[in-house]
């Protein structure tokens, strides 16, 4: 009989041990984070004398997460929120003092799903040699 209840108590811990799993894993997947990997290219030639912000905007302009100040060498920022969100994401950087900079920002729209990694590459000073960055797909 004691046995029974051991046996039953192991039972039961084990059926809610794997309730709960699942919906953390649930959780993660529907309310996650969403995180956005921005890559950086910068023309070789050009000369940088002011410092640059890295940033994920969404498309009125509204920051996603703390913009970035971009640090020579560095090639990959990161960025995140809660999710998941239909919308549009764009990845782009600009002159802290306001100074104008060719640059080609990376759009994106559709549906990003929390516990993804989406990748966007922004180009600075030259134009994307593939010409596919900075359209709306």
């Amino acid at each position: 009989m004691k046995t029974m209840k051991i046996i039953f108590a192991l039972s039961l811990a084990m059926i809610l041990f794997a309730f709960n799993s699942n919906n953390a894993n649930a959780d993660n997947k529907t309310n996650g984070i969403i995180r956005y990997q921005v890559i950086i290219h910068v023309d070789p030639n050009l000369k940088l004398t002011d410092q640059m912000l890295v940033f994920m905007s969404d498309e009125n302009g509204r920051y996603i997460d703390h913009p970035q100040l971009y640090v020579k060498g560095a090639t990959v920022y990161n960025f995140s929120e809660k999710g998941p969100k239909t919308a549009i994401r764009i990845a782009s950087v600009s002159m802290l003092d306001g100074n104008e900079l060719f640059v080609v920002p990376d759009v994106q729209k559709g549906t990003f799903e929390g516990g993804q990694v989406y990748k966007f590459t922004v180009y600075v000073g030259s134009p994307d040699p593939t010409g596919t960055a900075g359209i709306v797909q």
